[in-house]
């Protein structure tokens, strides 16, 4: 269970040694109010909260989202990519902080806390966006946005944390390895094992004929579920720890699929 004290004295602390970008320096008065958990996903937990401080008698207040990253990093993503900052809220940060930079729409992030000693889990702190119920917005934009990703230039944004896939062929040949352990440590995947064989056998065959012309900044996991319609009428895209340098054809077909799962006729 989250505790709302520890959150208040984690950010006390670091306005006191001036390190971080939510509170003003000399903020005091630092409360947490209506703490309570949005969601529970399979690797994290999100929880919205109310941050009011003070500053020289003024008051200000805050709606933010905490994020925690309780998993381990898999073992293949450390195979693959040894030259690459693993940490699943390093990569988020990072993605998510260098494209506000960049104009692309993401929610702002404040700070990301490594160390897991303040509330259990490593951390990301980042604004609570109004969201807009209903808006045909998402519908118009939702394609265009990807499309908008993959034609960054990823020197350009400039994410440390990301590395080039060190051939053309190698994105595609870390699959298989990703799919067996897959098959290996998820049980809901079991009964489709068949299809998963099938899979990694096509690749590891195959693998050296789907090269990728120009790798892009990949979001890894892009479907309408992972982006959201502010109050200002603007879609934002959340939910970056898949980001890498990647093929932008696995965004096109995970996103052809997960609409696919997930969607109405509409």
């Amino acid at each position: 269970m989250m505790d709302s004290r520890k959150i208040e004295d984690y950010l006390s602390l670091k306005s006191h040694y001036n390190n971080s970008s939510l509170l003003l320096e000399g903020a005091d008065k630092v409360r947490v109010l209506n703490l309570q958990k949005v969601s529970g996903g399979v690797t994290n937990n999100l929880y919205s909260f109310l941050l009011k401080f003070s500053k020289k008698g003024i008051e200000h207040q805050l709606n933010l989202i905490l994020k925690t990253y309780p998993e381990p990093t898999s073992l293949w993503f450390k195979t693959y990519r040894p030259n690459e900052d693993v940490r699943k809220y390093v990569r988020e940060f990072e993605a998510m902080s260098s494209l506000e930079r960049h104009n692309f729409p993401v929610p702002h992030v404040y700070l990301c806390e490594c160390d897991p000693f303040f509330l259990g889990y490593p951390f990301v702190i980042m604004q609570q966006e109004k969201i807009m119920q209903g808006s045909d917005n998402k519908l118009v934009h939702f394609p265009a946005t990807l499309a908008h990703l993959h034609n960054l230039k990823v020197d350009e944004i400039g994410i440390k944390s990301l590395a080039y896939p060190k051939d053309a062929s190698a994105f595609a040949e870390e699959w298989p390895f990703r799919f067996k352990h897959v098959i290996g440590e998820t049980r809901h995947y079991r009964s489709l094992k068949k299809d998963f064989e099938y899979a990694i056998r096509w690749l590891e065959a195959d693998s050296v004929n789907n090269r990728c012309p120009q790798y892009c900044l990949v979001h890894g996991e892009y479907h309408p579920g992972h982006t959201i319609v502010t109050g200002d009428n603007i879609l934002k895209v959340i939910d970056w720890e898949g980001v890498a340098i990647g093929d932008p054809a696995f965004d096109v077909g995970y996103t052809y699929h997960m609409v696919k799962l997930m969607s109405n006729r509409k």
